[in-house]
Order: C-alpha cells, then structure tokens, then sequence
C-alpha cells in the first residue's frame, strides 16, 4: 500500500509545513478497502490471526481486545494472567491489578512527562526499562484504555455492545445516524473517567530532525531521555566497545522560513543571511525579546558600511565569554568586525584591567563570568558598568551544568532584579551548543518559549559529522589500558589516512604531543604502512622540507618527513604557524596537537580524535574528566564548511566512561543547577549590595535562579518530593530553610548579621562580608582563617593562616615534592606549619595570583575593624610585600630599579643610616658612613675558584679627580718660519709650510723655553713631529758640542724614530745614533742625536756615575704611556744623575687619563703640562667598539665575519683595511669568511683584488718567497696574511703589495701588529682576548692591554684621509675600553712593585753601599714615578696613605724582607 505509507510520512513528517496541504483521495481509498496479506494480517503486536477488513476495524469493536494500544493489551494479559502465546512487542513482568491501577493514575496525572518517568519505571521494573518510555510517550491513550478496562471491571452490569459490522458508509445520511450514536453514547457515559494529562508543548522555533528522519537523539524538551538516534550501531571488540552515532539528516524548511536578502536589511552590507541567520533575524534584530540561541555552529554577521549613527555614550553591551583564551579572540574578532561603526571593543578579565577612562570609552566589553560577577558587586568604579547596561552576552551558557554555573546563575538573576527594579530594558541572549532542557534555561533566562526560544539540532550542522564513541577496555590508568588506547587510536588513524584524509589527535599535555606523534610513527613502521602517511607527493614537499629544516625544534623535523606534525602552545609562535601552514598544505596527514589548537585557530580536518579523557587541572591538582565544552569545540574542528563535505569525529576514553560522553555529547543529560554549592557567597554578595535584605528578599531572589527551575523540575535531585512542587507553600517553606541556612552559615562566621526585625528575618552586612564580597574571598576561607586571626601575628603567623585558604586545597603533594617539603621545614627561616599529609603550599601562579590581588589586600581591614594594631601593622606588610614581591624585612631600596650590588650593599650595610639619611649627605660624608666594600672574584670555568676580598672603606684613600684636560684652542696655524731657523725650514720644506692646531699651541713651550715639557696628545697630532723640530733647533742654534738623547721603550719604536731622523740629517751637520746594545754618555766631537731603548739605557746607567760634562744637552722619552719597570727605572736613575744638571726632559705620550704625576716625575710644572683628549686629533677617526658573549674559538670568528666585514667598508669610504686577530692559527678562517662574504655582496669573482691589478702577477710575485700555497691564494684574492711564521722576505712582500694597492686586505696576528710599520684607512681588531701557553702544556686566556689596543687603533690614522677604527670585543670589556679609548684617555700606573726588577736593583745597591740605611732607600725611590703614585692611589699598590717618607719608608721595608 505505497498510498499508505505515503499518507503516514506526510503525517508525520515536516515537510507538509513547507508544501501544500493537498489531501490526496487515493489514500483515504487504501484506508477503508486495503486487504492486509497473511503475513500483515493483524495489527503490530498482535498474536491473532484474525484478519481486518481495513485499517479502520482496529477502531470498531470496543469489546475487542484488538483495537487497544499494544502496551495496553501486554499490561492487562499479565495482571488478568492470561496466557501470553505471541511475541509481545514489550515484554514486561507480572503486574497486579493494584500496581495497574497506581500506573493508571500516575499515567493519568497532571504532572509532566519528565516528572513521572522515574515514577513508571519503578513500578513495571528496571528490567522494562524500555516500557516505561513507551508508556510515558503514550500516556494519554494508554491510561485511558486502563481506566475504562477497569471501570468495566467494577461495573458488571453496564455492557459495552459490540457492532455486528465494521462495515462503515460513507453516505451522507449513514454518516449523520453514526453522528447522532456517538453523540448519543457520549451523553451517557460520566463527564470524567481520569484526570487529564499535559500535553508536550508545541514550539515554533524547535527545529529537530528526530521526528521525520530519525536523526538526531529522540528526546523531550525538558531533557528527559528517550533513545539514542535512529541508526547508531555498537560494536564490541576485544580491546574496546565502539558506539557510531551516524549523521543527522538536514531537517527540510518549512513553509514559514525564507532567506533573508540585502533589499529587507538596514545598509550594513550584507548580501544575505544564512538559513539560521534568517530564522532568528526578527526576533534578533527587530525586537528587545530576551533570546536562547542553541546551535552547534553560531554564526556571526559580518560588517557593512556606516549609515547611521550611533550614541555611543548611551550603552554598554557585556559579552560574557567561558575563558580568558576565548575573550581574547572575541575582542579582536569584534574589534575587527566593529571597527567601521567606531565601536570600541575591550577584554575585562583578571588579566586586562581597564581604567575609567578605558571604561567610559569603550561599549562593548568582553569578560568572563567571574570577573564579571566582581564587577557588579561594586556599586562604583567598574560597578557603574551595569547602570548603563542594555545587552548581556552569555556564551557557552550550558556551563551551567558545570562548577562555574553557580556564577553565571549569580550574573543572570543579578541582571534580571536590576531590570526589575530599575524598570530599565537589560535584553539578555544567551548563546550554547545544543541543549538538551532548553525550555528551563529560556524559562531561567526569561526567554519567551514562542519568540526568543531557538533550537537548532545536529542536523543544522553545515557538514555533517559522525561521532565515533570508544570506551577503551583494561583499568584505568593501568599499562594495559594505555596499551590499548595506544592500539585503538592507531588502528583509526591508520584507517582514515589509508582512505585519503587528513586527521588531527588531540591529547592533554605538550609533551604527549611528542610522545604520541613517534608511537603512530613506530606503529605504522611496524605495520609495514608507513607509506600510506608520506606526503611526498605533495607538489611542494621539498619547498616545505627546507622551510621546516630552518626550524630549531628537533622532534617536528623528524617527524615532518613521515607525514606527522606537532602543535602546542609551548612551541615557537613560527613554528605554530609553519604547522599550521603544512596541515592546510596537506604536507601532513596526521597532527598531534593540544586543545590549543582546537580554541585559537581555525584549522579543519576531515576527522578528529580525542586521546583519552583524562586532563590535569592545576587549580584542582588532580586529574579531572574532560569537560563537554572541549569535547565539543573538538568536534567542531572536523568538516567545516568550505573545505570538507563530510567530517568524523572520535572520542576514546576509558570503558566506565562511555556513558557519560555518549550520553553529555548527544545531549541526553539534562543540564541540572550547581547554585547550591556557591549558594553562601552569592547570598553575601547580595547582602553586600542591599539587594537582599531578609529572608522574604532571598527567597523572591532565588526565583530568578536556574535552581528554582530545575527544582520545579527535577525534586528529587535537590532532595525534595514530588509532592512539594504541587503544594506552593510547602515549596516556598523548602526555599527559606536554604536562605536560612546559607545565612546562618554567614551569620556564624559574622560575615553578616541575622536578627529578626519589623516580624521579618533580616539580613546586615558587616566588615567582613563586605570585604569578602568585594574581594570575592570565599566564605570557606574567611572559616578557615577565624582560628588564626590573632591580636598579635607575626609573618609566620600569617603564612600559616594563608595555607588553610580553600585555594590551598586542592593542591596534591606530588612525590617528587616530599623530599624538598621536608627541606623546606629543616631550613626554612621562620616556623611554618606545613600539611604534608595530602596538601602542600607548593607554588603555583594562580594561587599567587589569588593572594595577591583577593586575599592579601583587604586582610589589613579585618584586624583594624577589631582595633588591633599589631596584627594590623604584620598584615599590612605582608599585603605590600606580596604585592611589591619582596619581603617586609628587605631592603625598602629594593622596590626600585637599582643594581644589585647597590642592593646588597645596603641591606648588609651595618651603619643605622636610612635611605633618605643618605640622600641628603655629601660625597664626604657618605665616604665616611660606608665602612667597607667586599670585592668578589668568580671564575667563569672552574669552581672552587673564586676569592673575595674585604676592603676598609675608612682607611682608603681614593685618588683625587683628574685635572681637567688642555682644552684645544681654534687659533691660526704658525708657518714653519716661526723657528726662525732658515735650515730647519728647508729641512722640512717636503711638508707644509705651516703647523698645525696643537703644534701651534704647544711650540712656545718647546721650542722657545728651555723647561721640562710633557705632551699627552693623540696620535697623528704632530707631536712627534715638534719635538724633533726642536731638537734640530736646539742643536742647530747651539755653538758647542751638544748631543741630545731620544729614549724609547721598544725597539719598533726606536727604529721608526730613527728613520725619521736620518732620513734629513745629511742636510745638516747633526749625526744620528742608534745604541743597540751599549751607549757612551762621553762628551761627543760634534752634534749628535743618539736614539736608545729603555733597556740599553738601563745598562748603561746601572751602578755607574756619570760625570757632569757627559750628561746629555736634552733628553726626549717618547711613547711614555708604554712605560714598564725597566723604562721607569731607566729614566729615574737619568733623572737621579742629572739633578743638578741643565739636562732638559721632554716627554711624549698618547692621551692619559690623568698625567699629573707622570709631569711632576719629570719635573714639569703645571703650566708646561700639555694633556689632550683621544679625539683631539688632527686627522678624522671614527671609532666604534662592538661586543659579543661568544667565547674564543672559530666559531667566534665566523660569527663576528660579516660584521667586520659590514666595518671594512671596502669600495664605498674605505680603500684598505687591516685585521688584527689573535694569533697566526685565526688568521686563514678569518680570511676565508671574509672571502666568502664579499662574494656574497659583490658580482666579481676576484675577492678583494682592484681591478687594475692581475692575480697572475701577484701569484708569480709571492711563489718564489711562499711555499705555503693557500697563502698564495689568498693573496691573489687581494688578501694578505702577516704573522711571525711567514719567512720576513715573503712579509715585506706582501706588505709592498699592500702599500702598492694590489693587496687591499692585511690580516695581520696580534704579536705581528706591534711592529706592522704600514697604516690602512680602516682598523678592524677582531677579539681582545688571546691564548698563551706556558710550560709547554698549560694554557691560559690573556686580555690585550689598553696600550697594545691603542697602538692598534694608531693604524688607522692617516694624514691623507678619514679614518675607521672597529675594535670587537667581550661583552664585560665594551664599556672599559669605550672609556679609555675614546672618553678619557689610557690609565697609567707604576709596574715596579710588580716584578723582581726594583728589587734587584736595590740588593745591589745595598752591597755596593750605595744605599746605606733607609734614608738613602728613600731617596733613591722618590726619583721614581712609583713614588708619586703610591702617594696619589696607595690602595692600587695594597699600601695604607700616608706622607711620602712614610710610604716610601714602607716600601723599603719591604724590599728589605722580600
């Protein structure tokens, strides 16, 4: 009978809303006339085999058992006893007549189909479980058929006739006879058999697919479970039982439903809404209905163009979202989308607070309940928000079945009262995945069940999905059942990939990411399907395998190449989104991610699958199970729209709970309240504000719960009888003892106070219930504390009150921590009792969070409300403590930004000075105060190895400020005529004809005085250059024999002088002499100028009187800022033999930090005294210091090649440059990296050689000297290597190639750079630090001196042009060498106390008996430059300060006992 079958599914589907209401009259034909077959011959369920004329017999014959409800004829053979012959359609158990009549009025009740469910299925037995929802689903018939049953029972004389025929006319006048019998017998029979049942309420906006297509959960809408959907299959395997739940099939429009186009839409630039969009526009956008929107995907409209415009002052919208992560993404997703209407969009949560100006600017607001909770418990600031609220966002409202949802129920009736009571339009909306009992939470949210109520199932989903349910078989927790799961998931991954999808596993920890990933890998490998997961094939697989190799993240490059990723917050922003690339790419089958991945990026894949249910919660400290809410946003990853057409989900967990996420996913629980268990501090909440005054407040404010719903609902789950619903004053009695009992639970700990006043129970709120609500401190916490509150506390005192904090309790004591628990009470420093049995006080970032910002600030308020000031004084520092993360007894210096030492030194300062005290005093005075200083040397290799060293501030004598420098002068240049000396004019006619600045302004001291003259100058000043003039003047001008002496302290530089000198003396009558190994002090014939180092001086002086007429006319020491001990002795002994002489001294040096003393050891008097500073140089140099932390090796060097070569500058300012690296072994790397760099920043192929020169030539040039052949290339390449190991022919080579340009490029080593006797316009010293081996095995790690770095950089200067000078040293010496390079000028202090130089001397003094008592000691030691130094920084020579006599006194003494 296809009619038929048709006629049915027309009545009972949707689609007749959407079509026509045309009756077809074929059906009503097969109706009346249809002849069943033998197999179809009686109604379902029947065991007769009598058959029916038409469909209509079944209604016919009231005496016949036939025409009742299949239930009813089972329920009524059994309590009659009649044999059963037939397969029933619901086998039951035996049910006496009594247990038939209480199911008949339970059946016939007004109580709802929800309420009575639990009731039936007591009374046919749990083993009819399936009964009792027949029964529920058909109570109307059924307990009608039960009461006429057995009302014909007690009235035997009232008989029911049965009709002879089932024929039936339809004939006008047979019909209207059959009216008028009806009718006739209606009249007849009593007004009321049963008492009248509700019927399920039919909603327009109820779109569910369960009744038309058998998708989706056959459920009520107050939650009550039925079945799972139509099609869902169990599988039990051997490891796991599988429950499939297939997709919902879409549900067809109705006939009232349209798309919402642009014409009907303000101009806010849509095209048009979607077919959810559409449905919900009117209420949404046309109206100031509150709304319950229950949709597995809610979806957002996008923006448009600004047409009008907005008050944006007159509103506030709150946006309530579940978590922090979740806030964060709504504010930019609406910030973004609201922009163009100049909306403000903000986060408000425990992370981002927001000024009153933040406040008053912005109008949406995204928050989180608690956070939210906080803030309207504030009458002002922030509590302001809601005096200007109009829209209440609560996403993810289905948490109310969670812990939270006592919060959102507290936000929601605190709304609702303030809409109330202010007579203002709050609209509230409410946003949720599909809800199984959605008509108590629109009921809860004031939602008209008609208007606001919008239900969308799983058959609204844009893709559809099928959910896979794995309970895993073995202990939980156990190896076994790890194993398992371990198995299962492989088996399902392995499967969805070999069928060509993408598939993501989501575990619970960033490392199980790893772990996870490599256990799939080995599984495959060890299937022999490891093939199956390569994403070779991929057209850019080898683009994305070089992206991915750039990566420092170990494990995702291994796993990339087999087709596996990795996801986790804990990961490198870059390399998130390089997975995030490569899935979407498909270079990768399978990703192991967190829920990370599943809350902040919209990333799709065909399937998804939850490895195991269990999630560590830090607030909790244990595992809990994982929440709904996840599982969901999880599913919601699989198929999404665009990109899959279909999608699957698989959720593996433990077998015991399969049920709890079959039936929390398929939406079968019903959402019941949690208000009860933060019912306390809601109430205190409340007090606090005055919303609630006394009981009868209370009570009228629980109506506005959820839990005042649900319990109407749902008794027995909030320990009431069914019976307690009906009766309205019993119900009210239940709600007062719950008010009553949360206040006095209040009242105990005196939070608030509960009297009776004016006949009513009322409520007063005192300091510590306002406290708490403002603070949100629980009311748990204020109990535990009640003990430890004292008059008088100490900090131990509150760190223990602190640890019994509710927030403390679900801390578990790790293993791991037992041991240092127990170290913490050997050494902590003051008494703390520590709970070691189950809890510890182990730290942990919310738990900080909560005593900083809730617990420790108002804790001050409660001691001062009782007036004691001592506990006052203890919690008030702890609060600031906390809050400023240092301890009440640090140093209060501490809460500022000062350095560490400064720090230490006042906290272990043991003077009675505070900080302000010291503030105020003079650099004296504080000098005074402090006592000492500790000075702490740490080796950066060894332990054990470091010394600390205490020094007395009150005997230390520091140096005084140096004198300010000689301040250069912009004066005209003096010609060379000045000297008026026409033979020293044409000796220097090949230069200019003039001086320069500084040779101009130091001439009349050295050329026209006969003083002592000492010149701190720069080099490439011209100093040099004037002493020689005068030296030739001096000559020149004299009529006798004179001779001068030129005093140098190395060799290198003797020689350089030497070949200035000679190079012009053959034009005049002066010779010059060059003493290497002996120098005569006889009276010379003639004019000589003898040039001698500071050693041969020595010799010759050592324990020799000079007579007066040998003594030299004028005595020059050059480089005095090289001075040593032998220079220094040298020079003194000079000085000590010509004190009586006439014997003019003229010192040279590079600018000193401060050369008072070096002038006054010479005898220059303070006018005579020429010190200028590093930059007053004639020639332009720029000087940069660079600093690195990587210590000396090839690396290092690699490293600093393509910034030196950045400072060679070679082609654009610089056309030469010189390398100064540590030793002759760095000299080939360097030139190698620097080769290759300038091939990666240049087109030519020759590296640096010009191109007027030929590498041929400089090839055949080099071969004959070189038999090193790589040094030869180098050279070709125009890079030159100079170092002591190449032959000194092959360096002047290579040193003539430089200067002739062929070479542009000198690498030159450390010990070769002192004699290097060319100059470059750029100076790059690459590393200040060398390695000297000593013994022939131990190797030390030496820094170059201030002195060697300065006549490095001296290489750069040049007369001709600019120059560059780059020096590349350890981060810790930056700053020193900044100072004396470029600042202040080089430090300089005596050496003689630092070898066995002085004291050989004075041994050999005392022998001869030169020195004979201390006297003479001493007035041997005050011609010393040591002599003035001790005087000026004896702490630098570990001498205490004293007069001259003394010191010098105390350094006879010691050279007597050394």
């Amino acid at each position: 009978m296809p009619a038929f079958a048709e006629h049915l599914d027309y009545l009972t589907s949707s689609s007749r809303e959407a079509g026509s209401n045309e009756i077809k009259p074929s059906w009503f034909d097969d109706w009346t006339s249809y002849r069943a077959s033998s197999g179809d011959a009686s109604p379902i369920g029947s065991g007769e085999n009598t058959p029916w004329v038409s469909v209509l017999d079944m209604f016919c014959a009231p005496q016949n058992t036939e025409w009742q409800h299949p239930v009813t004829r089972s329920i009524l053979r059994q309590a009659n006893n009649v044999p059963v012959n037939i397969v029933l359609t619901y086998p039951i158990s035996k049910l006496d007549r009594d247990r038939v009549l209480e199911l008949s009025k339970l059946l016939a009740s007004s109580h709802t189909s929800e309420a009575i469910s639990t009731e039936v299925a007591e009374i046919v037995g749990l083993n009819d479980i399936e009964l009792a929802g027949a029964l529920v689903q058909s109570r109307m018939l059924i307990s009608q058929q039960l009461a006429e049953h057995l009302h014909s029972q007690h009235k035997p004389g009232v008989e029911v006739k049965p009709k002879e025929s089932c024929s039936i006319s339809l004939a006008s006048e047979d019909a209207r006879l059959r009216v008028e019998d009806t009718l006739r017998a209606n009249a007849a029979r009593p007004l009321f058999t049963v008492t009248a049942g509700d019927r399920q309420e039919t909603l327009p906006h109820v779109y569910t697919s369960s009744s038309s297509t058998g998708g989706g959960s056959i459920l009520s809408q107050f939650g009550t479970k039925y079945a799972l959907p139509v099609g869902t299959a169990r599988h039990d395997y051997e490891d796991y039982l599988e429950v499939v739940i297939p997709p919902a099939k879409p549900v067809p429009p109705r006939y009232s439903e349209r798309i919402i186009s642009i014409h009907e839409l303000d101009e806010l630039g849509y095209s048009q809404l979607n077919r959810v969009q559409s449905i919900v526009y009117r209420t949404a956008y046309q109206s100031n209905a509150n709304m319950l929107v229950c949709d597995q995907h809610r979806r957002h409209i996008g923006p448009g163009s600004p047409v009008a415009s907005i008050d944006r002052d007159s509103f506030k919208i709150i946006y309530v979202a579940p978590m922090k992560a979740l806030a964060s993404e709504i504010t930019h997703k609406l910030g973004k989308r609201l922009g163009w209407l100049g909306i403000k969009v903000r986060e408000l949560t425990g992370d981002m607070q927001l000024t009153k100006t933040e406040i008053a600017e912005t109008q949406i607001i995204v928050t989180t309940p608690e956070k939210w909770d906080v803030v309207t418990r504030k009458p002002a600031g922030e509590g302001e928000l809601g005096s200007r609220l109009k829209l209440l966002i609560i996403d993810e409202i289905h948490l109310l079945n969670e812990d939270r949802g006592a919060v959102i129920e507290t936000i929601v009736a605190r709304t609702l009262r303030q809409a109330e009571f202010s007579q203002s339009v709050i609209r509230i909306v409410g946003l949720s995945a599909t809800l199984p009992n959605y008509v108590d939470v629109a009921d809860f949210l004031s939602v008209s069940r008609h208007t606001g109520l919008f239900y969308f199932d799983s058959s609204f989903r844009p893709i559809p999905l099928e959910q896979h349910f794995i309970g895993i078989r073995g202990k939980p927790g156990s190896v076994q059942s790890k194993r398992n799961l371990d198995r299962v998931t492989f088996e399902k991954v392995s499967e969805l990939v070999k069928q060509g999808h993408q598939v993501m596993v989501f575990v619970h920890a960033r490392r199980e990411t790893v772990n996870t990933a490599f256990t799939l890998k080995e599984a495959a490998q060890a299937e022999g399907v490891l093939a199956d997961f390569s994403c070779e094939d991929n057209a850019h697989w080898n683009i994305y395998r070089r992206s991915i190799g750039e990566s420092r993240n170990k494990e995702m490059k291994q796993l990339f190449d087999y087709g596996f990723g990795i996801h986790h917050a804990g990961m490198l922003r870059s390399d998130r989104n390089l997975m995030e690339a490569l899935f979407r790419a498909r270079a990768i089958k399978v990703l192991c991610c967190t829920a990370t991945l599943a809350w902040g990026v919209n990333l799709p894949a065909h399937a998804v699958i939850i490895k195991g249910t269990q999630v560590y919660d830090s607030a909790k400290g244990a595992f809990v199970d994982l929440s709904v809410l996840d599982v969901l946003q999880v599913f919601g990853r699989a198929g999404r729209p665009g990109l899959e057409t279909s999608g699957e989900g698989y959720i593996c967990t433990t077998e015991d709970k399969l049920t709890h996420y079959l039936e929390a996913v398929t939406s079968q629980n019903a959402i019941e309240s949690k208000f009860l268990s933060g019912m306390v501090d809601a109430l205190n909440a409340e007090i606090s504000l005055g919303t609630v005054t006394n009981v009868r407040d209370a009570i009228r404010w629980l109506s506005y719960t959820y839990l005042f719903v649900r319990m109407q609902r749902n008794p027995f789950q909030y320990g009431m009888k069914r019976e307690l619903v009906a009766d309205t004053a019993a119900f009210v009695e239940r709600q007062r003892e719950l008010v009553r009992s949360a206040a006095k639970e209040l009242a105990k700990l005196k939070m608030i106070e509960f009297s009776f006043q004016d006949d009513a129970e009322a409520f007063t709120i005192k300091d510590v219930g306002r406290i708490a609500a403002k603070y949100y401190i629980r009311y748990q916490s204020i109990a535990a504390w009640q003990n430890y509150f004292k008059p008088s506390m100490s900090e131990a005192d509150v760190l223990r009150m602190l640890s019994f904090s509710t927030e403390f309790n679900q801390i578990q004591v790790r293993e791991s921590e037992l041991k240092e628990l127990e170290n913490l009470m050997k050494n902590i420093p003051c008494e703390v009792y520590i709970r070691v049995k189950g809890k510890s006080m182990c730290y942990c970032k919310p738990i900080y969070l909560d005593i900083r910002y809730k617990i420790l600030p108002w804790s001050p308020t409660l001691p001062i409300s009782r007036k004691w000031a001592g506990a006052t004084t203890v919690l008030a520092g702890m609060s600031k403590a906390v809050e400023k993360r240092m301890w009440p007894y640090d140093e209060p210096m501490k809460q500022f930004p000062l350095k560490r030492d400064i720090i230490y030194g006042l906290g272990n300062s043991s003077g009675e000075c505070h900080p302000y005290e010291l503030a105020s005093m003079t650099a004296a005075e504080l000098g005074e105060t402090l006592p000492s200083v500790t000075v702490r040397l740490l080796s950066d290799k060894w332990l054990g190895a470091d010394n600390e060293r205490f020094v007395p501030l009150s005997t230390l004598f520091m140096p005084a400020s140096p004198n300010p420098h000689t301040r250069r002068l912009d004066v005209g240049f003096l010609p060379l005529s000045s000297f008026r000396l026409p033979a020293l004019e044409k000796l220097y006619s090949d230069q200019s004809d003039s001086l320069n600045a500084i040779q101009t302004q130091i001439f009349w001291s050295i050329v026209n005085t006969m003083v002592n003259v000492l010149v701190a100058a720069p080099v490439g000043s011209g100093k040099s250059s004037l002493v020689h003039m005068a030296i030739w003047s001096t000559l020149l001008r004299s009529r006798m024999s004179v001779w001068a002496l030129i005093v140098t302290p190395t060799s290198t530089v003797a020689i350089s002088t030497l070949s200035e000198l000679r190079s012009r003396s053959p034009t005049v009558d002066v010779r010059v002499e060059y003493a290497k190994e002996n120098i005569s002090f006889s009276l010379p014939r003639g004019k000589v100028i003898r040039v001698v180092t500071a050693a041969v001086l020595l010799d010759a002086i050592w324990g020799k009187r000079l007579k007066l007429e040998s003594y030299p006319h004028l005595v020059v020491c050059e480089a005095l800022e090289q001075l040593d001990d032998t220079y220094e002795l040298a020079v003194s002994l000079l000085r000590r033999a010509t004190q009586h002489s006439s014997t003019r001294y003229i010192g040279l040096s590079r600018s000193l930090n401060d050369p008072t003393d070096l002038a006054s050891w010479l005898g220059v008097k303070p006018a005579n005294l020429h010190s200028f500073l590093p930059g007053d140089r004639e020639q332009p140099l720029t000087c940069s210091v660079q600093t690195y932390t990587i210590p000396l090796s090839d690396a290092l060097f690699k490293t600093l090649a393509k910034p030196a070569y950045a400072a060679m500058g070679l082609g654009a300012y610089m056309t030469s440059a010189i390398i100064v690296v540590p030793s002759r072994g760095h000299c080939q790397t360097v030139a190698q990296e620097l080769i290759t760099q300038h091939s990666l920043n240049s087109l030519t192929e020759t590296g640096f050689l010009p191109q007027s020169a030929s590498a041929i030539s400089v090839e055949s040039r080099l071969a004959a000297e070189l038999q090193d052949f790589t040094l030869v290339n180098f050279a070709s390449r125009g890079v030159g290597i100079i170092h002591k190991g190449i032959p000194k022919a092959a360096r002047q080579l290579i040193l003539d190639l430089f200067v002739e340009g062929s070479i542009r490029v000198l690498i030159v080593s450390r010990e070769a750079c002192r004699s290097l006797p060319v100059k470059a316009s750029a100076v790059i010293v690459l590393g200040t630090q060398y390695v000297q081996i000593r013994h022939s095995s131990e190797r030390h790690l030496k820094d170059y001196t201030l002195q060697e770095v300065v006549e490095m950089q001296s290489r750069a200067v040049q007369q001709s042009e600019p120059g560059h000078f780059s020096l590349f040293c350890p981060i810790e010496d930056g700053e020193m060498f900044n100072k004396f390079l470029n600042e202040d000028g080089l430090p300089l202090e005596s050496q003689l106390l630092e070898t066995e130089l002085l004291r050989k001397w004075y041994k050999e003094q005392m022998a001869e008996g030169a020195v004979r008592n201390k006297q003479d000691a001493v007035v041997a030691l005050s011609f010393t430059f040591l002599a003035r130094r001790v005087v000026s920084n004896p702490a630098y020579y570990d001498l205490e300060h004293g007069h001259l006599d003394e010191v010098l006194s105390r350094i006879a003494d010691r050279l007597d006992h050394s």
